[in-house]
């Protein structure tokens, strides 16, 4: 079955069209890394150059907030991961 990670409109461009990537990741980190392999643009909108994730997205698993976007936190099958765009302004 595996983690399904989905790729919201706004990081569609990147993804080269794709709108969700199958993975087998045991974290989040490790699931958003694979897709990443998928989809080589996505490095350049999620992580920073120093490789941690920017600070322009939020990480939801399973349609909760992950506090603190934290990445190591354990992933099983069946599980939905979706980074969304964190936009601001006012």
């Amino acid at each position: 079955m595996g983690v399904r990670v989905v790729i919201p409109e706004s990081f569609q461009v990147a993804s080269g069209g794709l709108q969700e990537v199958e993975t087998g990741g045991k974290t989040i980190g490790e699931c958003l890394r694979e897709a990443v392999e998928k989809a080589p643009g996505l490095q350049k909108v999620w992580f920073t150059p120093e490789g941690g994730l920017s600070k322009y997205v939020v990480i939801f698993l399973n349609s909760e907030n992950v506090p603190g976007n934290n990445l190591s936190r354990e992933v099983k099958d069946g599980d939905e991961i979706m980074p969304l765009l964190l936009v601001g302004g006012g």
